[in-house]
């Protein structure tokens, strides 16, 4: 019955296929609740469909949370997912902000994110979340000028997870706009090596 039911909260949050939300499961093993989530265009500006599936997400979190804390032990790993829920239910409180035109407390919320992705347990490696919380806080602050702000989500994007392609194009991004062009540059050198030793990985 345990199965059943969330099985069944999966079903009404995958739906039909839309730009918020691709592929939502749930793994149920002994002794262990495993949550798969992933998101596809998270900053989508479908205001009714993002407060839909946060309400949604937001009864999967509860569901889950009681899951695991009905269990007579709780795995490390099963609360780093509780742990991983809340950075994303405030990922997508900011997309809900983002998509009203919020821009105060889009970045609030994305702040927040970071904050609690940073406070995460790095003992096998920076923690899993399925949009990089400093990096969409660097997106955001982007979008929204402010550069300062956007260049130290970068940087921290790439203190968690060394040499991310996508933090160091939008670290170039966020130095130039502020006239640091040889921060930029260097970036940008970076990114091309990245991207060259992933090219002569895939030749061989």
């Amino acid at each position: 019955m345990r199965e059943v039911a969330l099985l069944s909260v999966q079903r009404a949050l995958v739906g039909e296929i839309d730009p918020c939300m691709r592929f939502i499961a749930m793994e149920i093993a002994d002794g262990a609740i495993h949550l798969i989530v992933w998101h596809y265009g998270l900053l989508s500006d479908e205001h009714k469909v993002i407060a839909e599936h946060l309400l949604a997400f937001r009864s999967l979190k509860t569901k889950l949370h009681e899951e695991v804390m009905a269990l007579p032990r709780q795995a490390p790993h099963d609360l780093l997912y509780l742990d991983r829920l809340a950075v994303i239910e405030q990922q997508l409180e900011a997309t809900l902000a983002h998509a009203s035109g919020d821009s105060a407390k889009t970045l609030d919320h994305a702040r927040e994110a970071s904050r609690l992705e940073g406070e995460m347990p790095y003992s096998f490696g920076p923690p899993f979340v399925d949009f990089p919380a400093a990096q969409m806080l660097g997106e955001l602050s982007l979008e929204s000028g402010n550069y300062n702000e956007a260049a130290a989500a970068f940087t921290e994007q790439l203190l968690r997870t060394r040499l991310k392609v996508q933090a160091l194009v939008g670290l170039a991004r966020a130095e130039r706009a502020r006239g640091n062009d040889e921060a930029a540059d260097y970036a940008m050198v970076l990114y091309r090596q990245v991207r060259a030793s992933a090219d002569d990985m895939t030749v061989q």
